[in-house]
């Protein structure tokens, strides 16, 4: 195994990983990767990662409103949600532009369970988010 490692190292590689592969010897052995890129670099990575992980979230899911009460109590729902959401958003627009991270966590709170409850499933994930930075 030695004189692979050895081998290798001459043919110009960075690294070797052997087999079997131990997911701890391939966190190590790809955790430079890390230290090439600017933190600008790892948080565009991140971003489109999640933007991935969005479009998998369904944008509204109305089947949960319509087994609790109808399509009546459904709608009252929705409607209420649009008319609460705007005002919130334009909230947590300010908290943001000052800097009110307590005030965004508690806005993006609020958001996350009101528009899980009324079946907008994406934009919940997006508040669970805004909630999470607020909190680091």
């Amino acid at each position: 195994r030695d004189e692979e490692v050895e081998r290798v190292g001459k043919q110009g590689t960075d690294g070797h990983l052997g087999k079997p592969l131990q997911m701890a010897q391939l966190v190590a052995g790809i955790g430079w990767l890390d230290r090439m890129l600017t933190a600008e670099e790892q948080q565009a990575i991140a971003d489109q990662a999640w933007r991935i992980e969005l479009k998998n979230i369904p944008l509204f899911e109305p089947d949960s409103l319509r087994e609790i009460g109808g399509l009546a109590l459904g709608q009252e729902i929705v409607d209420l949600t649009i008319e609460t959401t705007g005002p919130q958003i334009r909230e947590m627009e300010a908290a943001i532009e000052t800097e009110d991270w307590p005030g965004v966590r508690r806005l993006s709170h609020r958001m996350k369970g009101a528009t899980a409850n009324s079946g907008v499933q994406r934009m919940s994930a997006v508040v669970a988010k805004m909630e999470d930075q607020a909190n680091s």
